[in-house]
Protein backbone atom coordinates (compact mmCIF):
# COMPACT_ATOMS: atom_id res chain seq x y z
CA UNK A 1 0.00 0.00 0.00
CA UNK A 2 1.39 3.14 -1.03
CA UNK A 3 -0.25 6.49 0.88
CA UNK A 4 0.54 8.71 -1.51
CA UNK A 5 -0.26 6.59 -5.25
CA UNK A 6 -2.62 9.22 -6.46
CA UNK A 7 -1.99 11.12 -9.52
CA UNK A 8 -4.01 14.63 -9.61
CA UNK A 9 -5.76 13.17 -12.19
CA UNK A 10 -6.93 10.09 -10.06
CA UNK A 11 -7.73 12.75 -7.63
CA UNK A 12 -9.80 14.92 -9.79
CA UNK A 13 -11.70 11.49 -10.80
CA UNK A 14 -12.52 10.27 -7.01
CA UNK A 15 -13.66 14.07 -5.88
CA UNK A 16 -15.47 15.23 -9.30
CA UNK A 17 -13.20 18.25 -9.07
CA UNK A 18 -11.62 19.36 -11.83
CA UNK A 19 -7.49 19.47 -12.03
CA UNK A 20 -7.46 23.51 -12.53
CA UNK A 21 -9.65 23.79 -9.58
CA UNK A 22 -7.09 21.24 -7.42
CA UNK A 23 -4.31 23.77 -8.77
CA UNK A 24 -6.03 27.17 -7.84
CA UNK A 25 -7.07 25.75 -4.71
CA UNK A 26 -3.40 24.52 -3.79
CA UNK A 27 -1.75 28.18 -5.19
CA UNK A 28 -4.43 30.19 -2.97
CA UNK A 29 -5.36 28.15 -0.20
CA UNK A 30 -2.46 25.58 0.36
CA UNK A 31 -4.87 22.70 0.13
CA UNK A 32 -4.79 20.02 -1.21
CA UNK A 33 -0.53 19.58 -0.41
CA UNK A 34 0.64 17.18 -2.71
CA UNK A 35 3.86 15.00 -2.26
CA UNK A 36 6.39 15.54 -5.23
CA UNK A 37 8.45 12.97 -6.90
CA UNK A 38 11.64 13.25 -8.10
CA UNK A 39 10.20 13.83 -10.83
CA UNK A 40 7.98 17.04 -9.99
CA UNK A 41 4.87 15.27 -10.32
CA UNK A 42 2.24 15.59 -7.69
CA UNK A 43 0.60 12.15 -5.58
CA UNK A 44 -2.02 12.51 -3.06
CA UNK A 45 -3.27 9.78 -0.59
CA UNK A 46 -6.98 8.54 0.22
CA UNK A 47 -7.19 10.65 3.10
CA UNK A 48 -6.53 13.78 0.59
CA UNK A 49 -9.49 12.77 -1.32
CA UNK A 50 -11.64 11.99 2.10
CA UNK A 51 -10.87 15.69 2.97
CA UNK A 52 -11.55 17.15 -0.29
CA UNK A 53 -15.15 15.36 -0.18
CA UNK A 54 -15.61 16.63 3.41
CA UNK A 55 -14.80 20.55 1.66
CA UNK A 56 -17.67 19.61 -0.71
CA UNK A 57 -20.24 18.11 1.98
CA UNK A 58 -19.43 21.96 3.61
CA UNK A 59 -19.54 23.85 0.48
CA UNK A 60 -23.39 21.86 -0.02
CA UNK A 61 -24.15 23.10 3.64
CA UNK A 62 -23.44 26.59 2.54
CA UNK A 63 -19.57 27.27 3.75
CA UNK A 64 -17.50 29.34 1.79
CA UNK A 65 -13.98 27.77 -0.17
CA UNK A 66 -11.85 29.74 1.70
CA UNK A 67 -13.07 28.56 5.15
CA UNK A 68 -13.53 24.87 4.33
CA UNK A 69 -10.31 24.40 3.35
CA UNK A 70 -8.83 26.31 5.81
CA UNK A 71 -10.26 23.63 7.98
CA UNK A 72 -9.27 20.79 5.63
CA UNK A 73 -5.87 22.33 5.92
CA UNK A 74 -5.82 22.87 9.88
CA UNK A 75 -6.89 18.92 10.37
CA UNK A 76 -4.16 17.97 8.22
CA UNK A 77 -1.46 19.55 9.60
CA UNK A 78 -2.87 19.46 13.22
CA UNK A 79 -0.23 17.69 15.67
CA UNK A 80 -0.37 13.89 15.96
CA UNK A 81 -1.21 12.20 19.55
CA UNK A 82 -0.97 8.20 18.36
CA UNK A 83 1.30 6.47 16.74
CA UNK A 84 -1.02 3.47 16.91
CA UNK A 85 -3.90 5.11 15.52
CA UNK A 86 -1.82 6.51 12.71
CA UNK A 87 -0.34 2.80 11.66
CA UNK A 88 -3.63 1.47 11.97
CA UNK A 89 -5.72 4.37 9.37
CA UNK A 90 -2.74 3.50 7.00
CA UNK A 91 -3.14 -0.27 7.18
CA UNK A 92 -7.24 -1.00 7.36
CA UNK A 93 -6.69 -4.21 5.70
CA UNK A 94 -4.54 -5.51 8.43
CA UNK A 95 -6.02 -6.62 11.49
CA UNK A 96 -3.72 -6.29 14.77
CA UNK A 97 -2.52 -9.15 16.71
CA UNK A 98 -1.98 -9.87 19.94
CA UNK A 99 1.93 -10.06 21.04
CA UNK A 100 3.19 -10.82 24.09
CA UNK A 101 6.05 -8.37 26.00
CA UNK A 102 8.38 -10.95 24.79
CA UNK A 103 7.06 -11.04 21.39
CA UNK A 104 7.24 -7.11 21.09
CA UNK A 105 10.54 -7.43 22.10
CA UNK A 106 11.76 -9.93 19.28
CA UNK A 107 10.53 -7.60 16.47
CA UNK A 108 11.72 -4.83 18.41
CA UNK A 109 15.22 -6.10 18.37
CA UNK A 110 15.27 -7.28 14.95
CA UNK A 111 14.26 -4.08 13.59
CA UNK A 112 16.95 -2.55 15.71
CA UNK A 113 19.64 -4.90 14.52
CA UNK A 114 18.79 -4.25 10.62
CA UNK A 115 19.16 -0.80 11.69
CA UNK A 116 22.84 -1.17 12.84
CA UNK A 117 23.01 -3.16 9.89
CA UNK A 118 21.65 -1.28 7.03
CA UNK A 119 20.55 2.17 8.34
CA UNK A 120 23.47 4.50 8.54
CA UNK A 121 21.84 8.13 9.18
CA UNK A 122 18.74 7.72 9.33
CA UNK A 123 16.31 8.76 11.79
CA UNK A 124 14.80 6.31 14.49
CA UNK A 125 12.50 6.88 16.83
CA UNK A 126 11.23 4.61 20.10
CA UNK A 127 8.35 4.97 22.24
CA UNK A 128 8.91 2.65 25.56
CA UNK A 129 5.96 4.05 28.02
CA UNK A 130 8.37 3.90 31.18
CA UNK A 131 11.66 5.49 31.73
CA UNK A 132 13.32 2.24 33.31
CA UNK A 133 11.88 0.47 30.10
CA UNK A 134 14.31 3.10 27.87
CA UNK A 135 16.99 2.16 30.57
CA UNK A 136 17.00 -1.51 29.80
CA UNK A 137 16.94 -0.93 25.90
CA UNK A 138 20.11 2.30 26.76
CA UNK A 139 22.95 0.69 25.80
CA UNK A 140 21.54 -0.35 22.06
CA UNK A 141 19.87 3.05 21.83
CA UNK A 142 22.89 4.99 22.16
CA UNK A 143 24.55 2.73 19.78
CA UNK A 144 21.85 3.53 16.91
CA UNK A 145 22.94 6.86 17.94
CA UNK A 146 26.15 6.81 16.78
CA UNK A 147 25.41 6.77 13.29
CA UNK A 148 22.26 8.09 13.05
CA UNK A 149 21.01 11.84 12.09
CA UNK A 150 18.31 11.84 14.50
CA UNK A 151 17.47 9.29 17.73
CA UNK A 152 14.20 10.25 20.11
CA UNK A 153 13.15 8.04 22.86
CA UNK A 154 9.78 8.77 24.02
CA UNK A 155 9.03 7.57 27.52
CA UNK A 156 7.95 9.25 30.82
CA UNK A 157 11.07 10.62 31.27
CA UNK A 158 11.62 13.69 34.47
CA UNK A 159 13.02 16.10 31.82
CA UNK A 160 13.89 16.12 28.39
CA UNK A 161 17.65 15.43 27.76
CA UNK A 162 19.77 15.42 24.61
CA UNK A 163 23.11 13.65 24.89
CA UNK A 164 25.66 11.57 22.79
CA UNK A 165 23.30 12.05 19.39
CA UNK A 166 20.06 11.02 21.71
CA UNK A 167 17.20 12.85 22.21
CA UNK A 168 14.95 11.45 25.81
CA UNK A 169 11.87 13.25 25.32
CA UNK A 170 9.06 13.18 27.94
CA UNK A 171 5.09 11.97 27.51
CA UNK A 172 2.73 12.91 30.19
CA UNK A 173 0.85 9.71 31.45
CA UNK A 174 -2.44 10.74 30.24
CA UNK A 175 -0.98 10.55 26.53
CA UNK A 176 -2.38 8.56 24.23
CA UNK A 177 1.90 7.25 23.03
CA UNK A 178 2.27 6.77 26.83
CA UNK A 179 0.76 3.34 26.61
CA UNK A 180 2.46 2.58 22.97
CA UNK A 181 5.37 0.53 22.43
CA UNK A 182 7.16 1.82 19.19
CA UNK A 183 9.91 1.21 17.11
CA UNK A 184 10.52 2.86 14.07
CA UNK A 185 13.50 2.86 11.78
CA UNK A 186 14.01 5.16 8.51
CA UNK A 187 16.59 5.73 6.13
CA UNK A 188 17.53 5.29 2.36
CA UNK A 189 18.39 1.71 2.82
CA UNK A 190 15.79 0.59 5.44
CA UNK A 191 12.55 1.50 6.78
CA UNK A 192 10.40 -0.59 9.25
CA UNK A 193 7.72 0.13 12.27
CA UNK A 194 6.45 -1.79 14.94
CA UNK A 195 3.68 -0.59 17.40
CA UNK A 196 1.52 -2.01 19.96
CA UNK A 197 -0.96 -0.40 22.52
CA UNK A 198 -1.05 -2.22 25.59
CA UNK A 199 -4.24 -3.90 26.55
CA UNK A 200 -6.23 -2.77 29.57
CA UNK A 201 -5.41 -6.13 32.22
CA UNK A 202 -4.83 -7.15 35.67
CA UNK A 203 -1.68 -8.79 36.42
CA UNK A 204 2.34 -8.11 36.41
CA UNK A 205 3.61 -6.41 33.99
CA UNK A 206 5.48 -9.07 32.50
CA UNK A 207 2.15 -10.77 31.25
CA UNK A 208 1.51 -7.74 29.28
CA UNK A 209 -0.15 -8.34 26.28
CA UNK A 210 0.02 -5.24 23.00
CA UNK A 211 -2.26 -5.10 20.02
CA UNK A 212 0.59 -4.97 17.40
CA UNK A 213 1.31 -3.83 13.93
CA UNK A 214 4.43 -3.84 11.91
CA UNK A 215 5.25 -2.97 8.63
CA UNK A 216 8.25 -2.38 6.11
CA UNK A 217 6.32 0.08 3.59
CA UNK A 218 8.01 3.31 3.43
CA UNK A 219 5.21 5.27 3.04
CA UNK A 220 3.65 3.61 5.80
CA UNK A 221 6.62 4.07 8.19
CA UNK A 222 6.82 7.65 6.98
CA UNK A 223 3.65 8.54 8.47
CA UNK A 224 4.10 6.95 11.68
CA UNK A 225 7.58 8.90 11.94
CA UNK A 226 5.45 12.39 11.10
CA UNK A 227 3.28 11.23 14.08
CA UNK A 228 6.36 10.43 16.35
CA UNK A 229 8.12 13.49 15.49
CA UNK A 230 5.22 15.51 15.94
CA UNK A 231 4.83 14.41 19.74
CA UNK A 232 8.49 14.98 20.22
CA UNK A 233 8.59 18.07 18.97
CA UNK A 234 5.46 19.66 20.84
CA UNK A 235 7.57 18.97 23.99
CA UNK A 236 10.81 19.75 22.54
CA UNK A 237 11.02 22.41 19.73
CA UNK A 238 14.33 22.28 19.52
CA UNK A 239 14.35 19.14 17.60
CA UNK A 240 12.07 20.45 14.61
CA UNK A 241 15.22 21.75 12.95
CA UNK A 242 16.72 17.97 12.62
CA UNK A 243 13.59 16.33 11.89
CA UNK A 244 11.84 18.69 8.89
CA UNK A 245 14.53 18.50 6.10
CA UNK A 246 14.46 14.57 6.03
CA UNK A 247 10.15 14.34 6.30
CA UNK A 248 10.03 17.00 3.07
CA UNK A 249 11.95 14.53 1.57
CA UNK A 250 10.24 11.42 -0.67
CA UNK A 251 10.22 7.74 0.95
CA UNK A 252 12.89 5.94 -1.07
CA UNK A 253 11.70 2.27 -2.13
CA UNK A 254 14.28 0.69 -4.18
CA UNK A 255 16.33 -2.68 -3.90
CA UNK A 256 17.83 -2.61 -0.59
CA UNK A 257 15.01 -1.91 0.85
CA UNK A 258 12.95 -4.86 -0.85
CA UNK A 259 15.89 -7.17 0.19
CA UNK A 260 15.64 -6.12 3.87
CA UNK A 261 12.24 -7.48 4.59
CA UNK A 262 13.59 -10.61 3.85
CA UNK A 263 16.23 -10.11 6.42
CA UNK A 264 14.05 -8.63 8.59
CA UNK A 265 11.96 -11.58 9.08
CA UNK A 266 14.68 -14.06 9.73
CA UNK A 267 15.70 -11.90 12.59
CA UNK A 268 12.39 -12.09 13.89
CA UNK A 269 12.20 -15.40 13.42
CA UNK A 270 15.57 -16.27 15.19
CA UNK A 271 14.81 -13.92 18.48
CA UNK A 272 11.67 -15.88 19.21
CA UNK A 273 13.35 -19.01 18.52
CA UNK A 274 16.66 -19.15 19.52
CA UNK A 275 19.25 -21.65 19.08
Amino acid sequence: MNLYNLSIGELAQQTGLGISTLRAWETRHGFPTPQRLASGHRRYSERDVEALREVLRERRAGATVESALKRARAKSMAPRSSIAATVRAALPDIAPRALSRAGMLAVSRAIEDEAVAYADGGIFVGAFQHAQSFRNAQRRWLDLARTSAVTIALATFPRARHRRGLWEVPVSTGAPVSREWAVICESTRFSACLVGVEQLRDGPAVTARFEALWTVEPDIVREALRTATDIACAVTPELAADVHTPLQQTPVIGYDIIRSMTSLTNRVVSYLQPS
